[in-house]
């Protein structure tokens, strides 16, 4: 057998059999004169080294090492061994929630906004939904501009102190504010804007309210704003899905609320961390009541006139089929109710 032979043969063996064959060989070698110089072998912890010595050079013949028994898989001989090269798994970017913006009103009073990016979806309700109502119908598809949106409606407290009123009871400070008209959630709009030295969104003229969408204040959301922060990315009746067992744990309606109304956040968020869109209670949207078009829209305002403004969420008062991403019902904007409530939007390309 060639020498070459013999080390290959000992890179096989365990550390303590290439030991002792390396002792055996580097004697052997040293037994024949003028061929071999020396060997030497050393020992080092649980693996060892095998050097010989030829012709005053050094070659380093193995290192042998213990392996974990799982990886000890023999190689067919004659054969070179296979290096796999193991690609790391693809791994999808986990859904990151824009940062909140927290907007300071006075001492102890705050609110958060959340940004949402615009995009499209189909707005309105699918046509094997039998619990759609014809005003929901055609669905069409709308693409939105980017906007940030409170993510939870109105408060007492933060109402009463935009509005320059009497600060609420403490028990009452975090529910959501009722019995306010449209014209009352406008009102606050601008006052909220020039609170923070923004320009209001709004302006009465001799037709009525207008807007002014060049401002950079607060405003009412659009309908189509309404139902796309709504649904989160859901084509189901609701942000969560089409179970109606799950609906308890998203919103308060009239199977858990008890005939009142109940502090704002206090049910799970939708997937983009806004809190209460189903249910507790009814909110503002800008848009005059009117019918859907089957076409394409982008930042859509509604109907040119009417006499009801849309109203979207439901409340404590209704049952599932009403707080459905695609519901919407309008009143007249002189309408008052205890169920009845809004929260503010301004776009996210207008930053304070």
């Amino acid at each position: 057998m060639r020498p070459t032979d013999w080390l290959k043969r000992l890179d096989e063996l365990s550390p303590r059999v290439a030991v002792a064959l390396g002792c055996g060989v580097g004697l052997g070698f040293l037994l024949l004169p003028g061929t071999v110089l020396g060997a030497v072998l050393g020992l080092l912890g649980m693996g060892g080294l095998f050097v010989l010595g030829m012709s005053g050079r050094t070659l380093v013949v193995s290192v042998p090492r213990e392996l974990p028994q799982a990886a000890q898989v023999p190689v067919a001989q004659d054969q070179p061994a296979e290096v796999s090269l193991v690609q790391p798994p693809t791994v999808r970017s986990p859904i990151r929630l824009p940062v909140g913006e927290t907007w300071l009103v006075a001492e102890g009073v705050a609110f958060t906004m959340r940004p949402l990016n615009g995009g499209e979806f189909w707005m309105g309700s699918r046509d094997d939904d039998e619990q759609a109502h014809e005003s929901e119908n055609p669905r069409h598809r709308v693409r939105l501009s980017p906007f940030s949106m409170m993510m939870v409606g109105v408060t007492q407290r933060l109402y009463r102190a935009v509005m320059k009123q009497e600060p609420p009871d403490e028990a009452e400070a975090e529910l959501p504010v009722t019995g306010v008209s449209w014209f009352d959630a406008v009102a606050f709009c601008n006052a909220l804007s020039e609170l923070r030295g923004l320009r209001p969104c709004y302006q009465q003229t001799e037709n009525g309210w207008e807007w002014d969408r060049s401002a950079d204040g607060f405003r009412l959301p659009t309908e189509a704003e309404r139902e796309y922060a709504t649904r989160a990315g859901s084509e189901d009746r609701w942000c969560f899905g089409d179970v109606e067992a799950k609906l308890g744990d998203y919103a308060w309606f009239a199977g858990n609320g008890g005939g009142s109304l109940h502090p704002v956040g206090q049910k799970t968020a939708n997937a983009w961390g806004l809190h209460d869109l189903h249910g507790n209670v009814w909110e503002w949207c800008w848009d005059w009541f009117g019918p859907y078009s089957a076409e394409s829209a982008i930042d859509p305002l509604g109907a040119n006139d009417g006499n009801e403004r849309m109203l979207r969420g439901g409340s404590f008062l209704n049952e599932p089929w009403l707080l459905r991403s695609a519901s919407r019902v309008g009143d007249g904007p002189v309408y008052l109710s205890r169920d009845v409530g809004f929260r503010c939007v301004r776009s996210v390309s207008r930053q304070p």
